[in-house]
């Protein structure tokens, strides 16, 4: 088992939709958009996301901040492939 984490990822915006209870509908403004999570990653492997941010500066202030709070530490896998 891998120890418990904060985990930064990024990812590109291919399809959003919105919820309401009058339906769904697409969000087009974020598609084609790189994206950074922020995840908590437990012992087990589950994982929980934190935010989705749309910079990378924000993205290490937020893993930060969790790390900080949870004690874990961060796992940067955005700096580990060269941003």
């Amino acid at each position: 088992m891998s120890k418990a984490r904060i985990e930064i990822t990024k990812g590109m915006v291919d399809w959003q939709e919105h919820f309401t209870d009058a339906g769904r509908r697409p969000v087009l403004d974020m598609i084609g958009r790189e994206v950074f999570f922020i995840d908590m990653v437990e012992e087990d492997g589950s994982r929980l996301n934190l935010w989705i941010v749309d910079t990378y500066e924000k993205a290490i202030f937020y893993a930060e901040s969790a790390a900080h709070s949870e004690g874990y530490a961060v796992d940067d896998l955005v700096l580990a492939e060269g941003k």
